[in-house]
């Protein structure tokens, strides 16, 4: 058996798949590589004995069964590379709709029936009061975040971010705000707007789109469906057939006209810069949601730019204080996932207060690197493994809220946040007496300003300094690579 290193959380939707080709399985949670491990080898038997989805064998019965939700059950016979995976997080399979059309697909995408929707594979038995969530008719069923819009050019001419945010923050009401960095530069004749959220209450939520100049529409405001279905998983297109208006629809899914045109606002507009979606939950109960992803076409291409983007997040050691990071600009190199990993391009990110940004890269094309993160006076640090990048998408990559985010768990925990060492500041590769010596020569002379011995951002080298580093060094701190 192998198990994820990622305890996944309650509540809340998770894309989970496992490829294996023989000789090595990996496991992939939300489309990035969360397990890999060669203890699993030879070919697969094949008997006459049901496959189970959703429990295991106890004794040789079923047990542990599970209690939530599953759709689009997908099983191939072939190894899906994490490309494949990532260019169907969004959206179903069938069998005029797939990954790799030489080989077979079998999904089972459970809009209503147990029926295989690709290749021919056997139907589904429902057992031990499993049923279809029937989210029009009962009230707060969650739905995937998956879109059925194949002619659409979705998601090969989007531009995507994948994303994991409670509506509203925190409480029952409230607005958040989040950022898709768009790198190329184009004028706007056209835009579509991809929104996948669960609600419970789809008429508390006013969705607004938001430009790089700071032009702004609402595109729905507090639209109630036909019937209970409180989510939204659609396209917002202004040539769509339908206009997105309250008690119209049980679904809005797969695309629906915008309350208001994005034309009217943001036509002739450059496309570069970070755009952002603004949900604000204006209800007075404790209804909640979240948002599980969103992105932009423009000018309706079916491919877009050669552009790769990665959102980033991570803290250093001294520079995060349990409420804010110091901000401060870190050397992004993007290596290849084989030895001698070699760098395919790099860039420097400014990081917020909050310890994130966006970079965006013209090398890398559509595939895997690790992500090697080099800082004034951090210690090296690698990603665990190769997250994967797709051409015209963004990857997500956060450092801070695991161990094993980064390679050979080389991370530091520091108030609620998985951090990159800090005190290397010879940058040898080591935590040692070397980096204690020089904090400590400038301590003693009063040294100021943004120099590398200031461990914790603050533009003053003394004590506080030292302290960092000769814990660190103590416990003989130093850069883990492949």
């Amino acid at each position: 058996m192998l198990t994820s290193k990622m305890t996944l959380i309650a509540n809340r939707w998770w894309h989970v798949a496992a490829a294996y080709n023989g000789t090595s399985t990996n496991i992939y949670i939300n489309g990035e590589l969360d397990t890999a491990s060669t203890s699993i080898t030879g070919a697969i038997g094949t008997n006459t004995d049901s496959l189970r989805i959703g429990c295991d064998l106890s004794g040789g019965f079923p047990a542990n069964f599970f209690n939530g939700f599953i759709d689009e059950v997908r099983i191939a016979n072939y190894a899906k590379t994490i490309e494949q995976i990532n260019s169907y997080f969004y959206r179903s399979i069938d069998s005029t709709n797939q990954p790799n059309t030489g080989m077979t697909n079998v999904s089972y995408n459970l809009d209503g029936t147990t029926f295989d929707n690709g290749d021919g594979g056997p139907k589904l038995e429902c057992m031990n009061g499993a049923r279809f969530s029937h989210p029009a008719s009962v009230e707060n069923q969650p739905i995937s975040p998956l879109n059925r819009a194949d002619l659409r050019s979705f998601i090969s001419g989007y531009t995507m971010k994948k994303t994991d945010r409670r509506i509203p923050a925190s409480g029952g009401s409230g607005t958040i705000y989040d950022t898709l960095d768009i790198p190329f530069n184009t004028s706007i004749y056209d835009i579509n707007l991809f929104v996948a959220l669960n609600h419970k209450n789809d008429a508390d939520l006013d969705l607004y789109l938001i430009s790089p100049s700071g032009e702004s529409i609402d595109f729905s405001t507090d639209n109630t469906m036909v019937g209970t279905n409180d989510n939204v998983v659609t396209i917002f297109d202004d040539q769509a057939d339908y206009s997105v208006t309250a008690l119209s629809h049980v679904s809005f899914a797969p695309v629906i006209r915008p309350e208001k045109n994005f034309s009217t606002v943001f036509l002739g507009d450059n496309t570069q810069g970070a755009w952002k979606l603004r949900i604000t939950d204006d209800g007075t109960t404790t209804d909640t949601g979240r948002l599980y992803g969103w992105g932009i076409q423009f000018n309706n291409a079916s491919i877009v730019t050669s552009v790769t983007t990665l959102d980033l997040t991570m803290a250093i050691e001294g520079f995060w204080d349990g409420v804010a990071h110091v901000q401060d600009s870190v050397v992004v190199y993007l290596r290849n996932s084989t030895a001698p990993y070699a760098i395919s391009d790099s860039g420097r990110i400014f990081l917020s207060t909050s310890g994130s940004g966006s970079l965006s890269f013209l090398n890398i094309g559509t595939s895997s690197k690790y992500i090697a993160i080099k800082h004034r006076n951090g210690l090296e640090t690698w990603s665990a493994n190769p997250p994967s990048f797709t051409v015209g998408g963004i990857t997500t990559y956060d450092f801070t809220t695991s161990s094993s985010k980064a390679y050979g768990n080389n991370l530091k925990l520091k108030s609620g946040k998985y951090c990159i060492y800090s005190g290397d500041v010879t940058k040898d590769g080591a935590i040692d007496a070397s980096d204690v010596s020089l904090i400590d020569n400038d301590a003693s002379n009063f040294v100021v300003g943004y120099v590398g011995t200031d461990l914790n951002g603050d533009n003053f080298v003394d004590g506080t300094d030292f302290s960092i580093a000769d814990n660190n060094a103590t416990l003989f701190i130093f850069v883990i690579t492949p």
